[in-house]
C-alpha cells in the first residue's frame, strides 16, 4: 500500500476508502432510479408479472475497456437492451476521455437506450 502524500508543512492528508456497502448503497440508487423511470410505465405495467426484469452488474473494469466490460455483460446476460445514463460533455471533453455510450451503441448489436 503506498504510503499517503506529504505536503511541505509535514502534514499528513488520509483519505479512508469507501465503506463496503458503497457498492450495495449504489446499486440500490440504480434500482430505484429504474424501477421509478422505466418499470413505472402503463405499459410496462400491463405486461404481465415477471416479464420484464433487469440486473444490476457488477464488474470492475479498467478506465480504458468499461463500454467492453458492458457488452460482455450484456451478453453474458443475453440482454434484450442495454440502458445507459449519458452524460453531458463538451466536445473537447468527450474527445479527451471519450464516450462509453457511443463505444456501447457502436459496439454492440443489441438496442441502447441512452438516458439524458
Amino acid at each position: 500500500m503506498p504510503s499517503p502524500p506529504v505536503t511541505p508543512s509535514g502534514a499528513l492528508y488520509y483519505v479512508p476508502p469507501p465503506p463496503a456497502s458503497a457498492a450495495d448503497d449504489l446499486a440500490a440508487a440504480a434500482t430505484a432510479f429504474i424501477e421509478s423511470h422505466f418499470l413505472a410505465d402503463e405499459k410496462l405495467a400491463a405486461l404481465p408479472p415477471g416479464s420484464v426484469h433487469f440486473d444490476i452488474v457488477r464488474e470492475c473494469a479498467s478506465e480504458r475497456c468499461v463500454g467492453a466490460t458492458i457488452i460482455t455483460a450484456a451478453d453474458g446476460l443475453d440482454a434484450a437492451a442495454v440502458v445507459l445514463l449519458a452524460h453531458s460533455r463538451s466536445r473537447v471533453q468527450e474527445f479527451v476521455w471519450g464516450s462509453v455510450s457511443k463505444y456501447v451503441a457502436s459496439h454492440t448489436t443489441r438496442p441502447v437506450v441512452l438516458v439524458h
